[in-house]
């Protein structure tokens, strides 16, 4: 059902306004909305300074703790649902561990950048004895440029301009190649500054490339000694800051805290900015389930406020929050996939849970699929301890996996036909009896066709009758009677007509009768209401399609059913020979997990599609907002169950 909602108009004063927040943060239970500023009289409080500086805090968790985990020993495992406790004084007050975790995730970033300029370094010494290499063959230092009276250079020459030397030669210059590779010479050349515009031509000429070196660079044996050290000293530094990385992932448990302090706390700085006030007080406006008034009364009992509840008017945004039994909650995350339903209209999650469990149970309909369905995510509920949305996933999966079972008796669905075709092939029994069933979709189709257009008719009455209701209680009975009731009557009889023949056609008729009688009702020309009533009868087209949709739920389990009888096939064609010990097992698994796999996915869409399009179509009104409670951010912990106003956690 859809809980009543309660406007709230609480003010307080300016001083207690953070520890007002805290307390409706910790209850869960009131959605804050925005008060617009008032010039003169009422100001948004400025929060950016702090927001500011507890962003900074969130994003150097958000980097730390990816960033050392890999390096923590108190590593958790996926299926691992431990969590650290936070308790509500954690908020308030920093804990000196998390305030510690908190300057160890700046460290972290410290660490990381200095690494960074670290392996840039190590590139640049890398780079450095790279080029010196060359000329280790010549004892002059790189940085030299000659005397007063001559001038020296050194570059590269192309290999097949070895002939160089003897030109230079020639000119009275010193030329000295001082490593050959394959492609290029390493040239030292000396000449006389007189000489050096006819030195340079010829080099030029030859495809010289010169090289130039810092001044005061030594030899090329000095330059890679010392760029050995330097990479040597490099190493030892990235050793001691790898050592603290390694320290401070320690504390990742803490860093995780941290966060989620931070996040809750940057949650409250964002919904204080939608609070407007004067200068001593806080005016805070918002919505809380009806149900929750004595719980908000008692948290707000030890703060100086003034609190006033009332109804929803016309034309408020009013949010919608959904409660429902135990069985029916997970279903909660069907609705919200598709749109919740406008406040105060109805809340079909419970009707629509049943029949999207009888869906899907029909279109797996077997019991090893459906009990591996369920155990999987029972383990999963019960190791992982998830959030309410993906344990509402998983509740709803684990229910359908039930009614997946029962239908698999019902349909002779144990791993297919895995009893059948292992005492046939791998046991060698002739005469196995086979297990109990109502239908077999494999050899009689048409009987499992016919029971889902007969599941697919009571779904869509059923969504009619939910129809008729709501128009009755909004008081407009006439419609219900004759725009919905009438349809009904129709299908009554043709229902009836099939056991008890013209009685049944009697029955379909007035029904038809009232159909022509009232659809042109809102008509002003008799003539225009008699042909807008024949017009109604034509809506029997989208009734029928509507049915007609229903045949999906033969398709995919009569596919779920023959792809299981396929691997079946494969994985005893070992027979009873040895062979089977390998084959069987690999194949069975393979392929029947390939085959839930398939099955989960397609009976999970059409199954949904079965309730948004057809049922929904009937009745549902649509465009409700969902109620988001202000409520700590956690991703980390959980809340401390010493905390007694924490019942609804984020």
């Amino acid at each position: 059902m859809i809980n009543q909602m309660k406007k709230l108009s609480l003010i307080v004063l300016a001083s207690d306004a953070e520890r007002v927040m805290n307390s409706l943060a910790f209850l869960s239970c009131a959605e804050i909305e925005k008060t617009d500023a008032v010039p003169g009289s009422l100001h948004v409080p400025d929060m950016a300074e702090k927001r500011r500086e507890t962003e900074q805090g969130l994003d150097a968790l958000r980097f730390a703790i990816p960033y050392l985990s890999p390096d923590r020993k108190d590593k958790r495992g996926f299926l691992s649902g431990e969590r650290t406790s936070l308790r509500r004084s954690d908020v308030e007050s920093l804990p000196e561990n998390a305030r510690r975790a908190l300057d160890g995730a700046y460290r972290a970033q410290q660490i990381e950048k200095e690494l960074l300029s670290l392996g840039e370094e190590r590139r640049r010494q890398s780079e450095r004895i790279r080029s010196a290499s060359p000329w280790l063959g010549l004892d002059v230092a790189l940085g030299f440029e000659g005397t007063e009276h001559t001038s020296a250079v050194f570059g590269t020459l192309p290999a097949s301009e070895g002939e160089a030397c003897r030109r230079l030669s020639e000119m009275g210059a010193f030329s000295e190649i001082v490593c050959r590779e394959a492609s290029t010479l390493s040239l030292f050349v000396l000449y006389a500054k007189r000489d050096e515009g006819e030195v340079m031509a010829a080099l030029s000429a030859a495809g010289f490339a010169k090289l130039r070196f810092a001044k005061g660079t030594g030899t090329a044996a000095q330059e890679i000694e010392n760029a050995r050290l330097a990479i040597a000293q490099l190493d030892q530094r990235e050793k001691l800051l790898l050592d603290e990385k390694k320290a401070l992932a320690q504390r990742c448990a803490d860093m995780e805290m941290a966060y989620d302090i931070l996040d809750t706390r940057l949650g409250i700085l964002e919904q204080r900015e939608k609070t407007a006030g004067t200068e001593h007080t806080v005016f805070i406006r918002g919505w809380i389930p009806a149900k929750q008034e004595k719980r908000l009364m008692t948290a707000l009992a030890g703060h100086i406020c003034s609190c006033e509840l009332s109804d929803p008017e016309e034309g408020d945004d009013v949010p919608v929050q959904l409660h429902n039994p135990a069985l029916a909650d997970p279903f909660e995350a069907l609705i919200g996939l598709y749109s919740y339903p406008k406040y105060g209209s109805f809340d079909p999650t419970l009707i629509a849970g049943i029949f999207f469990s009888i869906f899907f149970g029909l279109m797996t309909a077997d019991v090893g699929y459906g009990f591996l369905i369920t155990v999987g995510c029972l383990i999963l509920l019960k190791r992982m301890k998830p959030r309410i949305g993906l344990a509402r996933f998983l509740k709803m999966f684990a229910i359908c996996g039930v009614f997946s079972m029962a239908a698999g008796v019902l349909f002779n669905g144990w791993f297919g036909d895995l009893p059948a075709q292992f005492a046939e092939k791998i046991l060698g029994v002739d005469d196995f009896g086979g297990m109990w069933y109502l239908i077999d979709p494999i050899s009689d189709p048409i009987a499992f066709f016919i029971l889902s257009l007969v599941m697919g008719a009571v779904h869509l009455i059923c969504g009619m009758v939910i129809k008729m209701g709501m128009l009755i209680r909004s008081g407009d009975v006439f419609s219900a009677v004759f725009d919905v009731g009438s349809w009904l009557v129709v299908f009554l009889g043709i229902a009836l007509y099939a056991f008890v023949g013209t009685a049944g056609g009697i029955v379909a008729l007035a029904g038809v009768l009232m159909v022509v009688l009232t659809h042109g009702r809102r008509q002003k020309n008799i003539v225009m209401k008699f042909f807008s009533g024949l017009l109604g009868l034509y809506d029997i087209v989208s009734y029928m399609s509507d049915l007609l949709s229903y045949s999906r739920v033969l398709a995919l389990g009569l596919s779920s059913a023959v792809i299981a009888s396929v691997f079946n096939v494969l994985a005893t064609l070992g027979g009873s020979s040895a062979v089977s010990l390998v084959l069987f097992p690999l194949v069975f698994v393979l392929g029947h997990a390939l085959n839930i796999a398939l099955s989960l996915l397609g009976s999970f869409i059409h199954s949904s599609r079965l309730q948004y399009v057809e049922f929904f179509g009937k009745f549902y009104e649509d465009g409700g907002r969902p109620f988001s409670p202000m409520a700590p951010r956690l991703t980390y912990t959980e809340l401390s169950l010493e905390e007694p106003e924490s019942q609804n956690s984020v």
